[in-house]
């Protein structure tokens, strides 16, 4: 039986709706369809493109880089080999004053070390070492040639009126160069004295100051007058004018050589001799210094100075030869003190002739009397036995204004 209304086919019914089941989504949309592609060409304005720029064609100008090379690719940098220490050492030293001795050193270690370590710096260390040579050449020069204007390396300038006894020193052009005296030198000072004044003196009242202070003070520093050598000479700086306005008053005193530099100090005092050395050199300075009283010229000229003098000289032999007899001497010292002595006594009658003479055919002839007991032969047996200097080349100067000892 067919129901009012059917077409006659046979069909399910739909089925119904759940209601918890949720829909489903909606279809995508369809993609659009491609825009067609229109080829363009560039044209390159010609009043603003660079020709030495522009790239022909449109062509870029740097080509991109290839993101998917392999790192390192490409060849690897050289690596520069590193500068030696020492090289550097060497040539740094070399150029810093008086370094010259440290950049030899480095010089050397750095050359050897250079080929064994793969290293650079040859130049600088051939530079270092050429530099030090050259630095050792010239202060070999300066310091060892006499008048080199280095010749005082490592001397303290100071003010000739600063210097004290012992201090050997050079001439400088504003002061003096104080020195070794184991160095050659102008001179050695050996002390001062202060004046007094308010007018400035002239040369002779200068002189007439400065002989007795300066004469005395040479005696005293250098008692073993034998090792003076015959051209040394006494001189001394006085303030000039300035400085004597300002209130300076100090004079000072110094051994010198008019035409030579002397080495080696002419030092000898109670600071560096032997008990025994000073006990006799004072003794021997006092009889050489009133010796050296001695009046020049002709007897008939001043016989009444030479009376004085011979009266004088008695008294000072009387007394030092005593003092020499009293002296405890060594056993072999006390035999040749007491054979000179001995020698020395038989001057005194001779002198005190000469005092007492009343002509002058007797004066002349007991002064000539008395210099033939000056003891030249006994007293350098004696300084032989004390290590005293027993040169007597002083005996046949004739080396003019020689300050040659006067022993007698």
């Amino acid at each position: 039986m067919t129901a009012e209304g059917s077409t006659g086919d046979s069909t399910e019914p739909p089925h119904p709706v759940d209601p918890w089941v949720p829909p489903a989504p909606p279809a995508p949309p369809a993609p659009p369809e491609p825009a067609e592609f229109v080829p363009t060409t560039y044209t390159p304005d010609p009043y603003t493109a660079d020709p030495y720029t522009s790239t022909p064609y449109g062509a870029p100008a740097h080509p991109a880089a290839d993101p998917f090379a392999a790192w390192g690719a490409g060849a690897p940098p050289k690596m520069q080999a590193p500068i030696n220490g020492f090289a550097v050492a060497a040539l740094v030293s070399a150029l810093t004053c008086f370094l010259w001795p440290l950049a030899i050193g480095f010089g050397i270690t750095g050359l050897v070390q250079i080929p064994r370590r793969h290293q650079r710096g040859a130049g600088l260390a051939v530079s270092g070492l050429v530099l030090s040579l050259l630095g050792l050449l010239t202060t070999v020069a300066l310091v060892v040639m006499p008048g080199g204007t280095l010749q005082d390396l490592g001397a303290s300038r100071t003010s000739a009126s600063q210097l004290t006894a012992g201090q050997c020193f050079n001439r400088a052009s504003h002061g003096v160069s104080v020195i070794g005296c184991d160095r050659a030198h102008d001179g050695e000072a050996i002390g001062t004295t202060v004046i007094a004044g308010d007018e400035y003196p002239d040369k002779p009242d200068r002189e007439q100051q400065v002989a007795d202070a300066c004469g005395q003070l040479a005696n005293d520093y250098s008692m073993d007058n034998w090792a003076v050598p015959d051209a040394v000479l006494v001189h001394y700086y006085y303030p000039q004018r300035a400085d004597w306005d300002s209130g300076e008053r100090t004079i000072t005193c110094f051994l010198t050589e008019a035409d030579a530099k002397l080495t080696g100090s002419l030092r000898k005092d109670s600071g560096n001799t032997t008990a025994a050395q000073y006990e006799y050199l004072l003794a021997m300075d006092a009889i050489d210094q009133e010796a050296g009283k001695r009046p020049s010229g002709a007897v008939s000229a001043a016989p009444a100075d030479f009376r004085a003098w011979a009266e004088q000289m008695t008294t000072v032999l009387e007394v030092q030869t005593a003092q020499l007899s009293r002296d405890a001497w060594d056993p072999g010292v006390k035999e040749a003190v007491a054979a000179q002595v001995a020698e020395l006594q038989l001057r005194i009658p001779a002198l005190k002739g000469a005092a007492a003479s009343t002509g002058l055919d007797d004066l002349r002839f007991q002064l000539a009397e008395a210099d033939q007991h000056r003891a030249y032969d006994q007293q350098k047996a004696v300084r032989k036995l004390l290590n005293l200097s027993t040169d007597d080349s002083w005996l046949t100067s004739s080396t003019p204004g020689s300050s040659a000892p006067q022993s007698v």
